[in-house]
């Protein structure tokens, strides 16, 4: 279920210039996301990148993702919100998003994906504009 707020977020045929069918697309994704059951926190155990003493550093590297789509992630001193939704890549579905926050004291910013492995289980891929990328494995929290 969209609630208000995150429904007015999402684009209608009075306030979009995107066709009927892409407008409906956007709408099916966000609600799609409750489907995937990617929602909510998901703890990093294992980065392509870097290891587990910076990537826990601060806190245990996690992901977060709420079903409007929206969420947050930390891994070492990498931080910020996400945007996304679920689009159909190469016959599976997987959840897209960018994201912004800071990388130390830094502005940063960038992308990356999360797809289901298992119920449990997720693997994704976040990028920082301009800089490095990893491959990484969640695991449900709680």
């Amino acid at each position: 279920m969209i609630k208000a707020k995150e429904r007015s977020r999402l684009p209608t045929l009075e306030h979009s210039r995107l066709p009927l069918a892409a407008s409906t697309q956007v709408t099916l994704a966000k609600q799609e996301l409750s489907k995937m059951t990617l929602n909510g926190t998901w703890h990093i155990y294992e980065m392509e990148m870097w290891d587990q003493e910076y990537f826990n550093m601060e806190v245990q590297a996690y992901i977060t993702v709420n079903e409007g789509g929206m969420g947050q992630f930390q891994f070492g001193l990498v931080m910020g919100s996400l945007d996304g939704e679920i689009v159909n890549a190469d016959g599976t579905q997987r959840f897209e998003f960018t994201w912004e926050g800071n990388d130390e004291y830094d502005d940063a910013s960038g992308s990356g994906w999360l797809t289901l492995k298992t119920a449990d289980e997720l693997a994704g891929k976040i990028k920082l504009h301009g800089g490095d990328s990893s491959l990484f494995k969640a695991k449900k929290a709680g």
